[in-house]
């Protein structure tokens, strides 16, 4: 609302804070929605020995005067509010006409779908294991697999053995004697012989010791023919080997 041209003539401005503070309220009036509050308020005159009349006999005390009564009545009011900048908002998503309120939800409905796909993609799943949980121990672990173990990568597994034997080598304490020859993946080297047996890979130089009554488990690339022994001592053992090939 905008000012009338001032006159320097016939128009006061009077801009007070007071004045305006007063004026944004509005009293209600014959409102049954909203009553004024009543208050009787009883003031009791004074009829102690102080006020006892010269004409009456000492230690007679007055008639009893009846309190005066008043009445203060407490209306309601109401403040007229007043968008200065309406024209900034947006549409309003709430009408109202006669009785009626109605409200745009559409808002309102695209948050609760997210919040829904959100629950189904990672609340669900959990809620779903705990009752299978909640059912039986194997539904559990079916659940488990299912839903987990199938989520990583492929591991190679030897399912099947093709090939596994006993080998036999004598060896001595000059040289490395170079095992038999036979496919494998695997092989354990049993050293039974009393002494400290040394191991290499037969085509390095490089070796370690078994010590006696012990036993070694060697990844072979394809043969065992890979490996070479050699005693610490003696000039004759018989050095034992078990290996394995899978599929």
């Amino acid at each position: 609302m905008s000012l009338p041209p001032v006159s320097a003539y016939n128009v006061n401005v009077v801009s007070n804070y007071d004045t305006a503070e007063y004026g944004k309220f509005i009293q209600l009036t014959d409102n049954t929605s909203f009553p004024a509050v009543s208050v009787t308020k009883f003031f009791y005159p004074d009829n102690s020995q102080a006020y006892i009349p010269s004409d009456v006999k000492l230690g007679t005390l007055p008639t009893a005067v009846p309190p005066i009564t008043s009445v203060s009545v407490y209306p309601k009011f109401a403040t007229l509010n007043y968008v200065v900048n309406a024209a900034d908002f947006p549409t309003p998503n709430i009408s109202l006409s006669a009785g009626t309120v109605t409200i745009s939800t559409s808002a309102l409905n695209a948050l609760t779908q997210d919040i829904d796909n959100q629950i189904i993609s990672v609340i669900n799943p959990a809620v779903v294991a705990t009752e299978w949980n909640t059912y039986d121990t194997l539904t559990a672990v079916v659940a488990f697999n299912n839903n987990y173990v199938n989520t990583i990568s492929a591991v190679p597994v030897y399912n099947k053995v093709t090939n596994w034997d006993v080998l036999t080598a004598t060896g001595n304490n000059t040289t490395f004697t170079t095992l038999p020859a036979s496919a494998a993946n695997l092989i354990t080297i049993l050293n039974t012989t009393g002494d400290i047996m040394f191991i290499k890979n037969a085509a390095k130089s490089n070796s370690y010791p078994l010590s006696n009554n012990s036993a070694t488990d060697i990844q072979l690339v394809g043969n065992t023919n890979e490996v070479a022994v050699r005693m610490a001592t003696l000039t004759a053992a018989t050095i034992y080997g078990t290996f394995v090939k899978y599929n």
